[in-house]
């Protein structure tokens, strides 16, 4: 997502970077400048401090992730919305041996599997996203959150393509869930509820949009 943001002219200042607190200030040229501030008190209020979670064995990190979500989402959210464009859509094709593949994923988002930004001392945080036809993670992910969103607007840019028939929609969306079922699978009755809303409201943003 960072890497996504600097590549269209973003920029982040770290104005803090403790444990404790993290605080980014956020520029775009066509979206101003915000700072954006996550402390651990904060995520403990929320529930998102466990025992442990990644958010007790690396704060900073964790607290830092949330910095880039919140900031790049309001400086400059078109550099994340939508991680292909429409007309990449055209790449996905469906083959008689394995139905529902989709090709060439690898191809359509560019950058999005770059784990640069995460520190090496935390690989296992890396939370893997699948695409069918391929065995090696399509996308990786540093926490939940960034998962479903990602998940959330694959799913939609299938489901509102004018490139598909209703049938061809159905199984392509089946088959990008079944692949990616051992992780949603773990999801608890909230996580599940928040997964749903998600899926419905990146596909009103793309409607909107």
């Amino acid at each position: 997502m960072l890497a996504r943001f600097q590549n269209a002219g973003g920029k982040v200042e770290w104005k803090e970077y403790t444990d404790e607190q993290v605080t980014g200030v956020f520029l775009h040229p066509n979206g101003g400048n915000l700072a954006v501030t996550w402390t651990i008190g904060q995520a403990t209020k929320i529930g998102l401090v466990k025992p442990g979670s990644g958010w007790q064995k690396f704060p900073r990190a964790m607290l830092r992730s949330r910095c880039i979500s919140e900031g790049i989402r309001s400086v400059f959210p078109g550099s994340v919305t939508g991680f292909y464009s429409p007309d990449e859509v055209e790449n996905f094709e469906s083959q008689t041996s394995k139905p529902s593949v989709l090709k060439d994923m690898g191809s359509i988002i560019p950058n999005v599997a770059d784990l640069s930004a995460i520190p090496d001392d935390i690989p296992d945080m890396a939370l893997p996203m699948f695409v069918p036809g391929q065995d090696e993670p399509y996308a990786r992910y540093i926490c939940q959150s960034d998962w479903i969103d990602g998940y959330a607007e694959i799913h939609a840019k299938i489901h509102e393509s004018s490139k598909f028939t209703a049938e061809e929609k159905f199984a392509k969306i089946k088959a990008f869930r079944e692949v990616n079922e051992a992780y949603t699978k773990t999801f608890d009755g909230n996580t599940t509820a928040k997964f749903l809303s998600k899926l419905q409201a990146i596909r009103k943003e793309i409607n909107n949009g």
